[in-house]
Parts: structure tokens; C-alpha cells; sequence
């Protein structure tokens, strides 16, 4: 929706989304008490109070039955890929053709057939409605989606979601590799307490399922920019993809040591994740989409204050907007070092470091001994494309910034 709210040229892009929400919600009273008894069925079953019946949700009798179940709804409530086409005009982007420019859109699906991720990228093809109903498409809950001779479900299994392709050349072209890779993230990682009852392991496990690709991911761009923080590199190639310092992303685990390169990583708060469990990301209650709505929202009051450099851990609170939090972390930590040193060392006027020891480079000190970022000091900060990596856990982000090259 983001995508393609910027592509069309909306003044309000946040609005596309927050409206595509608003149209997925429960908002009769039939919607509502199907809604409901769904949800809480799926709780009791999960509990182990209600037997379990395995359907496939290609069975004509499953179908015949939810035919039947959901006379009298919305069709946009039942029919995702209506609700889709309502607020997506597909022959739209099919007439925009490829979309090599940023931002790009890229989604991940696993070819069941073949077992490759595969990935449906806006700068290769046209984008599809069948392409997101894919990226969707969970076992159990929805058939599989055919496309051509291929049938795919969601990349969870494989890519949750696509991040070692932002930097892939192949895929995002040459000069347009992120310098930084922003998460939303939805499934917490930590948990105080070991899951022992059924709901319990299958909301942990279903979290764990989540997180893990995600993590690999995170690790192998990690252990890339360890790699150039060593000078592996030849500067020829890194001059020809347009890359000058290491690619800020967020630490994937509290325990690991800081390095110049973390920003903060976006979580929802604790409050939120402790009131929701594996049978709420299908709850469509319009209270329940409000409460998520409203967690990273703006209020006219102000954006809140970012937290140090060194915390690399972020969770929305009361009066923050995650994207303007995002550009006030940056406009105050133009400047930020690696958390085990906690000097400042660079020098501002005379643009180069402190340490009379230290020969910077790309805006590292000593390859990063020192990790000070000046790359976005006001006198550096130059006009550049701006990048743009939408998933289907995105929940919602108005990406209406300049400066890096960032992708979400």
C-alpha cells in the first residue's frame, strides 16, 4: 500500500493504509459475531478445549461451508483479493511497467513445487495482485496461489521477510544498495517465562518461526560489514556499487557487542505484546486494529524524544511516530560511536578525529575503532534516491523522507 501510494503520488500515503485497515475490519454486526466466534474458537482450540479438525482450505466442503457461513457479509471481507483490488489499481501498476527506480517493492513467496524462494520485485515485473496474495498465502489457512505453471506460499518458511536482497545488486540495481535497513518488528524475541501450556508453545513457536530467517539474515549482512570494517574490500568494487561505509542495521540480539554500524531496532512495546497471542493476527475486531493502529502513531502534541545512541532497542511509547522518530534519532545522532568507547572523539570544525593515533576512513575511524559516523552531518547530507523495502509484516510507516538511502 505504501509502495504504491508513493508510485502514484499520493499526498497522504499513510492514509492508503490506514483506510485499506479500516475496510479490513469487522464493521457489522454480522462481521462482528463471525469475527468473534472465529477468533474465540481458535482460542479454545488451541487451549485443547475444542477438538481440532484439520481441513484443507482447498476442500470444496470447507469452501461450501464458508459460503454459507459468510451470506450476508461484505464481500471485500471475505474475498481478500477484492479488498486488495479495491484499494490497488492493478491495471495501474501492470501499465507502469517494471519500476526500476526507488523506491522498489520486493516480495517474498516459496515455490512449493520447486522449493525456491522466489522473489516478485517491482524493478523486474510489473506488480501483481497475485504476487501479494502469494506473499500471503499461509498454509492451512489460505490454498496455495498459482501463478503460470508455479504455485507459492508465504516465504516465511524461507525469507521472513526479503532483506539480504537490498543488498543483492541483482536485485535493487547498482547505486541503489540501502545504507541503512530499518525493521518493524512484530514478533518479540525474548520471553520472560517457558511456554508450557498448549496455546502458549504454539504462540512461542509461531514467534520463533517468525524471527529466525529474519535473524540469518541480519547476521549475514553483519558479518559483511565486519568484512569491510577489516578492509576485505577493493575500493574499485565498493566505488562501483556506490558503497562508502558499512550497511546500518539493527543488533539482533541485546547480547551482542555493539558495533559502529547498529541503529535502533523497532519493536512494539511490552504492554501491546503481552496482550496479543498467535490467534490475534487473524482478528480482524476494529478495537483490536485500532489498538495496533495507534501504538507507532503521531500525536499533534509531538514526536517524543529518541533514546541514546547506545540503546539500540526501540519501542514505540504514547506520542511517537516511528518514520519522524526515525528522522529525529538521525538529526541527533549525526555523530555516534561505538557504545563500549562512550567518548566523542571526532572533531566537528576540523572534520576529522580527536584521536591523533586514528586515520579515518569512508567516515570510520581506524575502520571502525572507533565508529563515528559522520555521514550525515548537515554539510554532507546530499540530495539521494531514497529506497523502500515493503513486506507483509510492514504494518504501516509513512515514508515521506529524504537524506539516506533507507530501506523499511
Amino acid at each position: 500500500m505504501i509502495w504504491y501510494g508513493i508510485k502514484k503520488g499520493d499526498q497522504d500515503v499513510e492514509q492508503r493504509l490506514i483506510d485499506f485497515w479500516q475496510d479490513n475490519t469487522a464493521q457489522t454486526y454480522q462481521e462482528r459475531l463471525f469475527n468473534d466466534f472465529a477468533i474465540k474458537s481458535l482460542e479454545l482450540t488451541s487451549k485443547g478445549l475444542l477438538p481440532q479438525f484439520n481441513t484443507s482450505p482447498s476442500s470444496p466442503v470447507l469452501k461450501q461451508w464458508m459460503s454459507l457461513a459468510t451470506q450476508g457479509l461484505r464481500s471485500r471481507f471475505t474475498n481478500f483479493q477484492e479488498l486488495l483490488e479495491t484499494h490497488i489499481d492493478f491495471e495501474q501498476t501492470a501499465a507502469w511497467g517494471i519500476q526500476p527506480e526507488s523506491p522498489m517493492l520486493i516480495l517474498g513467496a516459496n515455490n512449493i513445487l520447486t522449493g525456491k524462494l522466489w522473489m516478485f520485485n517491482s524493478a523486474h515485473e510489473p506488480i501483481r495482485v497475485e504476487h501479494i496474495l502469494a506473499s500471503c498465502a499461509i498454509p492451512n489457512l489460505f490454498p496455495a496461489v498459482e501463478i503460470g505453471e508455479d504455485a507459492y506460499w508465504d516465504g516465511i518458511f524461507s525469507d521472513n521477510p526479503p532483506i539480504t536482497e537490498l543488498i543483492d545488486p541483482a536485485y535493487v540495481g547498482i547505486g541503489n544498495i540501502p545504507e541503512e535497513i530499518w525493521v518493524i518488528k512484530l514478533n518479540p524475541t525474548r520471553r520472560v517465562s517457558i511456554p508450557t501450556a498448549p496455546d502458549d508453545i504454539l504462540d512461542r513457536r509461531n514467534e520463533l518461526e517468525g524471527n529466525v530467517s529474519l535473524f540469518q539474515s541480519l547476521q549475514s549482512i553483519e558479518r559483511l560489514n565486519n568484512l569491510f570494517l577489516d578492509g576485505a574490500f577493493k575500493e574499485e568494487y565498493l566505488e562501483r556499487l556506490h558503497i562508502r561505509e558499512p550497511i546500518k542495521i539493527p543488533r539482533s540480539f541485546i547480547e551482542k557487542s555493539d558495533q559502529p554500524y547498529y541503529i535502533p531496532l523497532i519493536e512494539m512495546s511490552d504492554s501491546l505484546q503481552k496482550s496479543l497471542n498467535y490467534e490475534s493476527k487473524l482478528d480482524r475486531n476494529p478495537e483490536q486494529i485500532n489498538k495496533l493502529n495507534q501504538e507507532p502513531r503521531c500525536k499533534q502534541t509531538g514526536y517524543g524524544q529518541p533514546k541514546p545512541a547506545q540503546d539500540y532497542t526501540y519501542a514505540p511509547r504514547d506520542g511517537e511516530c516511528t518514520l519522524d522518530w526515525i528522522q529525529s534519532w538521525h538529526s541527533r545522532n549525526r555523530q555516534w560511536l561505538c557504545g563500549r568507547y562512550g567518548l566523542l572523539l571526532w572533531d566537528d570544525e576540523r572534520d576529522e578525529c580527536g584521536d591523533g593515533d586514528c586515520s579515518g576512513r569512508s567516515g570510520y575511524c581506524a575502520g571502525g575503532r572507533h565508529g563515528v559516523d559522520v555521514s550525515e552531518r548537515a554539510a554532507d547530507v546530499a540530495p539521494r534516491q531514497v529506497g523502500l523495502q515493503a513486506a507483509a509484516q510492514c504494518a504501516r510507516a509513512n515514508y515521506r523522507s529524504a537524506g539516506a538511502k533507507r530501506a523499511l
